[in-house]
C-alpha cells in the first residue's frame, strides 16, 4: 500500500510585534492627553495659568440670572465666589445663597455654618442638646462626635441669660424675641467651629453674629443681598 503524505501549506499571516502595536496606539493616546483639560482648579493664586482659568469662569459666572446682586455681573466677586466654593467643597450656588455682607464684611447664614461643620468630615453631624420652658428660660448646645478619638465635643451653651447680658436679645430688629430656639442653634453652632474646627469657616463671622454686633437695622441697610431673613 503506497504511503499518502499530505502537504499543508502554511498561510503567511503577517504577526505585528507588541512593540509596533504600542507604537500604533501610541498617537491616540498621546492626542486624547493633549486634549484632556484639567477639571479641578487650584488655587487662584497658584499660576498665572490657574488665575485666567478661574478669570473666565467667573465672567460666565456672573451673566448668570439666578446669583443675587453681589455677584450678578461683578466677575471679580465672583472669582473669590469661585475660590471659597472650591476651599469648602460646598456648589458655588450655595455659597452664593450664603454667603451674606454684613456691613461691608462677608459672613455665612447659620445654615451654612452647621453644613461647613458638617462638610469638614471630622465630626458625625452636629447636634443639639436644647431646653425650652419659657421665653426667659431656655438653652441650647452643639455637639458631635470626633471621628478621629470617639470623644464628644460640646459648644458653649447658649441661654436667655447670656443672650440679654451680651446685648443680642434687645437690639432692634433682632430675632432672638421671636424665635429663639432657633437663635440659639446658630450661635451654639458657631461657638462650635470657633473651638473645634475654626478652619471651616475661613475666618468668616455668622451673618447673625455680624448683626449682633453692628445691629439689625443698621446692618440691614449695608447688606447688599439678604436670603432667608
Amino acid at each position: 500500500m503506497e504511503e499518502v503524505v499530505l502537504e499543508t501549506k502554511e498561510e503567511n499571516i503577517p504577526v505585528m510585534p507588541a512593540e509596533q502595536a504600542m507604537m500604533k496606539e501610541e498617537p491616540t493616546e498621546a492626542l486624547a492627553a493633549k486634549t484632556q483639560e484639567p477639571t479641578a482648579l487650584g488655587n487662584i493664586l497658584d499660576s498665572p495659568e490657574s488665575f485666567l482659568q478661574t478669570a473666565k469662569m467667573a465672567k460666565m459666572l456672573s451673566q448668570a440670572n439666578m446669583l443675587p446682586r453681589t455677584f450678578a455681573g461683578q466677575p471679580g466677586n465672583c472669582m473669590i465666589l469661585i475660590d471659597m466654593a472650591k476651599r469648602s467643597g460646598m456648589s458655588v450656588l450655595f455659597v452664593a445663597q450664603n454667603l451674606y455682607i454684613v456691613s461691608g464684611n462677608p459672613s455665612w447664614s447659620g445654615q451654612a455654618c452647621i453644613a461647613l461643620i458638617n462638610n469638614c468630615g471630622r465630626f458625625t453631624p452636629i447636634k443639639f442638646e436644647e431646653k425650652y420652658v419659657s421665653p426667659e428660660e431656655w438653652e441650647c448646645t452643639a455637639y458631635a462626635t470626633e471621628k478621629a478619638t470617639g470623644e464628644v465635643v460640646r459648644s458653649t451653651t447658649i441661654n436667655y441669660e447670656l443672650a440679654k447680658s451680651a446685648g443680642w436679645y434687645d437690639k432692634n430688629g433682632t430675632y432672638w424675641k421671636k424665635m429663639p430656639m432657633q437663635m440659639a442653634k446658630y450661635r451654639a453652632a458657631a461657638f462650635f467651629a470657633r473651638v473645634y474646627c475654626p478652619e471651616a469657616l475661613f475666618g468668616l463671622y455668622t451673618d447673625t453674629e455680624m448683626k449682633d454686633i453692628y445691629g439689625y437695622e443698621q446692618s440691614e441697610k449695608k447688606t447688599k443681598f439678604s436670603l432667608g431673613n
